[in-house]
């Protein structure tokens, strides 16, 4: 007589088996949804889905290993183990990520915004005579708009560098 513990071992193991698909089922049922697809398609009048399904068929079923070289190059099948991979691998992007985020917001800290003089350098050094941007603003406006204009574009510059 089986005990309690194997008996169950057993099911489970019939349960498994159950899910697990072979090649010959995979492209049983690969060819199956790009038939239907096909049908689909024709049905559309979609000629070029239809015939990349056609040479899809032609290609066969190409059954796909699921590998994953380790820290230490040496590859692994296990599928436990692939995904404890890609999760350290992930991790180890993740803290990369946020290392980055936090450089650049130590770099906003300590770059200052641009001086009022800045600004002036910047405006004096506009060309007259060019075609305005894409504001439709002429550069001569700028140049001659005096103390008032050069302050509000200061006070416009330091609001969105701030931000």
């Amino acid at each position: 007589m089986l005990c309690k513990d194997k008996r169950q071992r057993i099911e489970i193991y019939k349960e498994l088996r159950k899910l697990h698909v072979t090649p010959a089922e995979g492209k049983k049922r690969m060819t199956a949804n790009v038939c239907q697809r096909h049908r689909r398609e024709a049905m559309q009048n979609s000629i070029g889905g239809m015939y990349r399904g056609i040479k899809t068929l032609e290609r066969g079923y190409q059954a796909r290993i699921n590998l994953c070289k380790n820290e230490n190059g040496q590859v692994m099948g296990e599928e436990d183990r692939i995904l404890e991979r890609w999760a350290e691998f992930y991790g180890e992007k993740h803290n990369e990520v946020e290392a980055v985020h936090e450089r650049d917001s130590i770099v906003k800290q300590i770059v200052e915004s641009p001086s009022i003089q800045e600004v002036k350098e910047v405006i004096a050094r506009l060309k007259c005579n060019e075609m305005p941007g894409s504001d439709s603003i002429q550069s001569e406006v700028f140049r001659h708009g005096g103390q008032i204009l050069m302050r509000s574009i200061h006070e416009l510059v330091t609001c969105i560098w701030e931000q």
